[in-house]
């Protein structure tokens, strides 16, 4: 792993942390910011992001073959239009820019377009504090990268912000709610895809509002895809001419060493004109912008509109198509989004038939990894966070995974196989970890409880053997009155069963709880 420890440090009084933003970014000879909004980006290897695309069997999105094309593209776009994209949001002074990109932007408008969602009122708001706090180094002053959030997106949904809001007074990065039921719902939905589009940063690659190294990105926002990138966050703008006169836009990029930070790209519009070289002349590359949104509120700063950048085209290039002096400039230009990456993700409805709860209790949360076992077969759910290996990160919390795969179809799955964890702490540095397992349905009925364990370096849980039967839907090993009043509640909608116990109550596999299911338990408990 080529994994940069740059971390973007913030302001930390409180008084600071509720200001609104204003002026562009001041750094001190140490790396600590002077102003009162966080970054947080930690800056990741292409490597990183191809490994997390093969976890979905997707190939890396590196080849211009594996792009989505369109021969017929509107000249504007906006997602943010729509009302399943959140309202402008502030991360304030807390290292979380990632998790607001990925989380609270791209998910919550992949959840609410999944669900349909027509009017704002039914907008569900994702929470930034979920994926920051799982991930980071347990320090506001820390952030985390692309790959920390999508993981846990992929493992573990996410909690909403009613569910997990996000305080910019007295924030705690290591806090996590005793909300385990809320965690297996947020099981039920999930990342189910990875992939990156990427535009060269090499010399100049985008000459027009129409040039093809565009197509793809702008296919994927029409087709409806919020977007993150990686920027250095330190731009040159000039307000635009025309209809955007009023308009600050960025037209040049640069890294002055503390500035990587995340946002995301929700729209486009190839009729944004800039004079970007002053001659009075508006040229092909003068055209064209992308509209990214970011995390800061809506007061306006720099090239803040509101809580949104408006990026031409043209910053995409190292060198400008538009014949720029670059002497002028204090700092080397650099093309605005790093790496030319764009993140996309698809989520999906989940079926979740066995739950690993898990009771977690360490001083470096980010060194803590899990896995979940079926027999000989092993996924990893919580890979730990080798980026900072000497910070302390305390977390007492319950934490809930899906056994997924392993359990799929339960019909395969409920009897005759062994269950277990694979739990490690990469320090080994005499730091124990405890943890307590249980395995649960989806709906938390304790299906096994195993014992408690400290962890120091790596270790298994011993075995837990399943060996249920049908008809037995409290999971006690016996099949008796009970399990019988059971499905009786279930077939007058008077209860709701898992999907374990569901399949376990459906005696005779129609697919339904009903008056024949009863009469096979009863002859059974009758025997």
């Amino acid at each position: 792993m080529k994994r940069l420890n740059k971390f973007i440090a913030v302001a930390m009084s409180v008084t600071v942390l509720m200001t609104s933003f204003g002026g562009l970014q001041n750094v001190n000879a140490t790396g600590y910011s002077t102003t009162p909004f966080g970054e947080g980006l930690v800056v990741e290897d292409v490597s990183e992001f191809d490994a997390l695309a093969q976890k979905f069997s997707t190939s890396p999105k590196s080849q211009n073959s594996t792009y989505p094309t369109s021969t017929s593209l509107p000249s504007r776009v906006d997602l943010s239009e729509s009302p399943c994209f959140p309202p402008i949001g502030n991360q304030g002074g807390i290292g979380s820019c990632t998790a607001w990109a990925t989380t609270y932007y791209q998910y919550s408008f992949a959840v609410n377009k999944l669900n349909n969602v027509q009017n704002t009122s039914d907008r569900v708001l994702y929470s930034p504090a979920w994926t920051y706090n799982l991930r980071n180094a347990g320090n506001v002053n820390y952030g985390i990268g692309f790959t920390d959030a999508y993981n846990v997106l992929m493992a573990q949904g996410c909690l909403t912000l009613d569910e997990m809001p996000y305080s910019l007074s007295n924030y705690n990065p290591n806090y996590i709610p005793n909300n385990t039921s809320a965690m297996r719902k947020a099981l039920e939905t999930r990342v189910s895809d990875y992939g990156y589009y990427s535009i060269s940063t090499y010399g100049t690659v985008i000459t027009s509002n129409t040039d093809s190294d565009l197509t793809a990105i702008k296919t994927a926002l029409n087709n409806g895809q919020v977007l993150t990138i990686a920027t250095w966050n330190e731009f040159n703008y000039k307000y635009g001419t025309g209809n955007w006169s009023n308009t600050k836009l960025v037209y040049r990029c640069y890294d002055d060493d503390y500035s990587s930070h995340a946002m995301a790209v929700v729209g486009y519009d190839d009729n944004v004109t800039c004079d970007i070289n002053g001659n009075g002349i508006i040229e092909a590359g003068e055209r064209g912008a992308f509209k990214v949104v970011n995390s800061w509120g809506e007061t306006d700063y720099g090239a803040n509109n509101n809580g949104v950048l408006w990026i031409m085209y043209d910053a995409l290039n190292r060198v400008s198509a538009n014949g720029l002096n670059e002497s002028q400039f204090s700092y080397t230009r650099e093309p605005v989004f790093m790496s030319g990456i764009f993140h996309y993700i698809s989520v999906s409805k989940k079926d979740v038939n066995l739950v690993a709860e898990v009771d977690i209790t360490t001083n470096y949360k980010n060194q803590f990894n899990l896995s979940l076992i079926r027999d000989l077969t092993e996924i990893n759910v919580l890979p730990s966070n080798v980026g900072y290996e000497r910070s302390y990160a305390p977390i007492d919390a319950t934490l809930v995974f899906d056994f997924g795969e392993l359990a799929d179809p339960i019909s395969d799955y409920y009897t005759g196989h062994s269950w277990r964890i694979a739990a490690g702490d990469t320090l080994r540095d005499g730091n124990y970890t405890y943890f307590h397992l249980y395995i649960t349905d989806n709906l938390g009925n304790v299906i096994s409880d195993m014992a408690d364990y400290n962890v120091d370096g790596n270790a298994y849980v011993p075995t837990s053997f399943m060996n249920l039967q049908k008809g037995d839907i409290n999971f006690d090993r016996v099949i008796d009155s009970v399990d019988r009043q059971y499905i009786k509640d279930a077939f007058f909608g008077e209860i709701t069963l898992s999907n374990l116990q569901f399949y376990l109550a459906d005696m005779n596999d129609d697919g339904v709880i009903n008056s024949f299911d009863l009469t096979l338990i009863t002859r059974i408990i009758n025997q």
